[in-house]
């Protein structure tokens, strides 16, 4: 596991940042973190894939290749998603899991600063700073949570050969 500080050039990351925390930015109800239910509540959130299944399907795509992915370099992208977890009155941890049953690598960039982590399944905890990228094996169980000190957690998760 890997984490970078201030991994975008500042004005990148504004710019990426205003898209993804905008009021134009469509988000789609999502009805459990993970492939399993939990009995957590809440279990939800919101997500905006921009990529999957060989395709781009969102029209943020070419600003965020232009922007992010590129500097990532893959040899081939697997999902690409943004994430937004509401806040909640106390701070809710979701199932640990793992994106896809193959191999593969994981990409995390938070796009604000919150209470919110990603927790890895040794137990190491990365908290949720603004511009902060955490590049791990994709075989590893992690969780996200919500946050209780912004109006939501917003990241993106980019899973990746």
């Amino acid at each position: 596991m890997n984490v970078l500080d201030d991994f975008l050039p500042q004005k990148d990351f504004i710019e990426l940042k205003k898209i993804v925390m905008s009021d134009f930015c469509p988000w789609f109800f999502t009805e459990s973190c993970t492939l399993q239910k939990s009995k957590n509540d809440p279990d939800f959130y919101f997500s905006h894939i921009i990529y999957i299944k060989n395709q781009p399907c969102s029209d943020f795509f070419n600003i965020f290749n232009e922007k992010l992915i590129k500097k990532l370099n893959p040899f081939s992208l697997v999902r690409i998603k943004l994430n937004c977890y509401p806040r909640t009155s106390v701070l809710t941890n979701h199932l640990p899991h793992v994106d896809f049953d193959r191999p593969h690598k994981n990409f995390i960039l938070s796009f604000n600063t919150c209470d919110g982590f990603t927790r890895m399944e040794d137990g190491t905890k990365i908290e949720s700073i603004e511009n902060r990228a955490i590049f791990f094996d994709g075989g590893i169980k992690h969780n996200s949570t919500t946050c209780t000190d912004q109006k939501a957690r917003f990241n993106i998760n980019i899973n990746y050969l």
